[in-house]
């Protein structure tokens, strides 16, 4: 599983880019994969700041790097999120009879914004 920290600037649009790999440690092929992917401001918490997932909600796969998820943030995902803090973030692939893997996860360093 890959381990990544990212510093964000809140209200920023950014793409991150996430190698996916498997619990030893090698590439995980997330072709026909559902993938999805979540932060939180604790792990524990029940709500999320962000939400995306695969299908054309904010994760995808490029064509010919099956082992790389990128996610997609914009600046109206941060509409009603005023925190300043770090969060917390996995990224679970669910191949073809439910098996559902996290193949990474981390932490989001968040900047307050200066220009608004």
């Amino acid at each position: 599983m890959t381990s990544l920290t990212f510093e964000l600037i809140r209200g920023d649009d950014r793409t991150l880019v996430i190698p996916a790999l498997d619990a030893e440690g090698e590439p995980f092929d997330l072709t026909g994969a559902s993938i999805r992917w979540q932060a939180r401001a604790r792990p524990e918490a029940t709500e999320t700041v962000f939400t995306k997932a695969s299908g054309g909600q904010g994760v995808f796969v490029p064509e010919g790097d099956d082992t790389t998820a990128r996610v997609a943030i914009y600046a109206a995902d941060w509409s009603g999120w005023s925190g300043d803090e770090v969060l917390h973030w996995e990224l679970e692939a669910n191949k073809s009879g439910g098996v559902v893997t996290t193949v990474a996860r981390g932490t989001i360093t968040v900047r307050p914004d200066v220009v608004r």
